[in-house]
């Protein structure tokens, strides 16, 4: 059996052929699409991309195949993962500001925001689009 497919990240070679991981990339296209338009907030974009990685990974049980678009999993542990870490921090700097409330962990926060994770997602998904598109 060869492992071709592990090379085909964005799924060219399915050729559009139905499999039980259509609905949930179909999904996850329209997720980044609607984030990429600026349609969605930060809080819904969390919601939603976590519900297509939860059923990405129930689907994927059985182990991956050719079938499977790898490039949910990778921008998923590559790009979303990172992301939601910064979006959980900014939530709880928001809703408990108690929890900063030393000047060194202020700075910390600060440093982070510095590092501007939402146009770095923007980024990504920009570049998973086009990637899809080709």
């Amino acid at each position: 059996m060869g492992y071709e497919y592990l090379n085909d990240i964005f799924g060219k070679d399915r050729k559009g052929r139905k499999t039980k991981f259509t609905d949930v990339e179909r999904e996850a296209k329209e997720v980044l699409a609607q984030m990429h338009q600026g349609k969605m907030s930060y809080d819904e974009f969390y919601e939603r991309f976590n519900k297509v990685l939860a059923e990405f990974h129930q689907l994927v049980d059985d182990g991956f195949s050719e079938d499977t678009p790898l490039w949910i999993n990778l921008f998923g542990a590559n790009v979303f993962n990172r992301w939601r870490n910064w979006h959980i921090l900014r939530l709880s700097h928001t809703s408990h500001p108690e929890k900063f409330n030393t000047p060194e962990l202020e700075a910390r926060y600060q440093e982070i925001v510095d590092m501007h994770y939402d146009e770095w997602l923007m980024e990504k998904i920009a570049s998973c689009l086009r990637e899809l598109a080709s």
